[in-house]
């Protein structure tokens, strides 16, 4: 399988799981679709949480399905899990360097709806917020 083919499979199977009507909607999607961000009104109500956020972002939901903030409070004081030591990202790991300027830019064309939904994914060199090891 191709490269190409692999990006079109991994956009496909996420239309097919998050896109009601995915059928209908699929070819709707151009540059216009996503910048008008419609693609809201045709996705399921799914909340994304993230593995690195985990603790906060569940608590937030928690809210956000009306649980008062006494009763989950409990979530943003439970301790991290954390991969097994081999398992860890090494603080010297790259990831950018296996992507070429051009190899950026057909990703970022070829998933443009996937970078509009989660819009605090990027290519980056900088690290993000997420990657930045936390205080206790």
């Amino acid at each position: 399988m191709s490269f190409e083919d692999f990006l079109i499979l991994a956009n496909t199977r996420f239309d097919d799981f998050q896109l009601i009507d995915h059928n209908n909607v699929y070819p709707l999607i151009n540059d216009e679709y996503i910048a008008s961000k419609r693609y809201r009104n045709d996705m399921f109500n799914v909340h994304f949480m993230r593995t690195h956020n985990l603790n906060e972002d569940l608590y937030r939901y928690l809210l956000s399905m009306d649980f008062s903030s006494s009763e989950v409070k409990f979530v943003l004081d439970m301790e991290r899990l954390r991969p097994e030591e081999e398992e860890i990202r090494r603080p010297d790991y790259d990831w950018t360097k296996y992507y070429t300027p051009k190899l950026n830019e057909y990703v970022l064309k070829k998933e443009k709806l996937l970078f509009s939904i989660f819009s605090d994914l990027s290519f980056d060199h900088a690290p993000r917020a997420q990657d930045r090891p936390r205080s206790s």
